[in-house]
């Protein structure tokens, strides 16, 4: 489910402790593996102005069979909702030092039709994996020959704090 690192914050937001304790999860940031710790604001407060990016970059359905190296997440199922398709992903974050980071997932622009799936999961699978904010921005704006976008951008709606280790 797209929303699984959702899932993940508001868990840990229920939690007594989430102030002291983080959740810390692996994330590349300009081409390098790092840790996040991770902590749920209070609220959802602060203007998306003032909040850096992350994104979900979700694998294709058939990385395994690409011989595609395993994601971070090999996989995550952080909603307790069964493992799906999206939960082989990767993270990245845009920039270290701004804390609030609004959570975007980028996964193929799969439309139901066989035939052009396959064609944005060739080319998709190609560019991973997405280790920076110039390799996200330009999966994000390629096409394929027929125009058709390789990558949809799936904003959900929520930010968290993050601190790199």
């Amino acid at each position: 489910m797209r929303l699984t690192l959702v899932a993940a914050v508001v868990i840990l937001a229920g939690t007594q402790a989430y102030a002291d304790e983080a959740y810390r999860f692996p994330t590349y940031i300009d081409g390098v593996k790092k840790t996040q710790a991770v902590t749920p604001p209070k609220d959802q407060t602060i203007p998306i102005g003032e909040q850096s990016v992350f994104y979900q970059i979700t694998y294709p359905k058939d990385w395994k069979e690409r011989g595609l190296a395993a994601p971070m997440c090999n996989p995550c199922d952080h909603g307790n909702d069964g493992v799906t398709w999206q939960d082989y992903h990767d993270h990245l974050i845009t920039r270290p030092d701004l804390l609030p980071r609004h959570v975007f997932g980028i996964e193929p622009a799969y439309n139901g039709n066989s035939a052009l799936d396959g064609k944005v999961t060739d080319a998709y699978a190609k560019k991973l994996p997405v280790t920076s904010a110039v390799a996200a921005n330009q999966l994000l704006t390629a096409k394929l020959d027929s125009g058709e976008p390789l990558a949809r951008l799936v904003d959900f709606g929520f930010y968290y704090l993050s601190k790199v280790e």
